[in-house]
């Protein structure tokens, strides 16, 4: 995994990056409600795993944008990473929460029969392993709630810039299918637009654009 350091005094975000790094939570939330039927229709022909398919749009999609791959370092220097993974909570049969870490990968297809593989070798291993990447995104799934809103648990990570992304239950209305997904983001290193581009590309790829 390469990294490069940034040069914080030549760099386009320096006073934002001052001023919202010195903030005891420095994270602001966007939530969007997604349209994914043409998605869910097209795993459904495909015979995709659907939950992998969207994470991995939603990969894809943090990868293009240049500002989510930034990071602070505990000694808050700035590095900017050439690849973020996929660091998903898994809940095992028995309603263990445990940590995995899905490398990137530019193919879907190879993607998803990665992240299958991890996903059964963290169930096998039954341990909770947090992994302490800062290369990653952390993400959640909440099947059961179409939440409007949702707040993560603040840990090192509040400084670290890694974004918390959510999903929510997928849900019916005049007749399209839609999902809640939540957002966390560092203000330091990414403001409303950034997230906004996020979701515009991701509702993209949803639709099958």
């Amino acid at each position: 995994m390469f990294k490069q350091e940034v040069d914080i005094e030549k760099w386009e975000r320096k006073e934002a990056f001052n001023h919202y790094s010195g903030f005891s939570n420095p994270y602001f939330n966007l939530t969007a409600h997604l349209e994914i039927g043409p998605l869910m229709e097209k795993c459904k022909l495909n015979s995709q795993n659907l939950y992998f398919s969207y994470a991995y749009y939603s990969m894809k999609v943090f990868n293009e944008i240049e500002e989510f791959h930034y990071r602070i370092a505990p000694d808050a220097k700035v590095y900017k990473y050439d690849r973020i993974d996929f660091a998903p909570t898994i809940l095992s049969a028995q309603k263990k929460l445990l940590f995995s870490h899905i490398d990137y990968q530019q193919d879907i297809l190879v993607f998803i029969k990665n992240a299958q593989y991890e996903t059964q070798k963290v169930l096998d291993s039954n341990v909770l392993d947090p992994g302490n990447r800062a290369h990653v995104v952390y993400a959640t799934v909440i099947p059961w709630v179409s939440f409007t809103s949702i707040r993560h648990p603040v840990g090192p990570s509040v400084q670290s810039g890694i974004p918390l992304l959510a999903y929510g239950k997928i849900y019916e209305q005049s007749g399209k299918k839609y999902i809640p997904i939540s957002l966390d983001a560092h203000h330091a290193l990414v403001d409303g637009y950034h997230a906004g581009m996020f979701f515009e590309k991701l509702q993209n790829h949803f639709l099958c654009l």
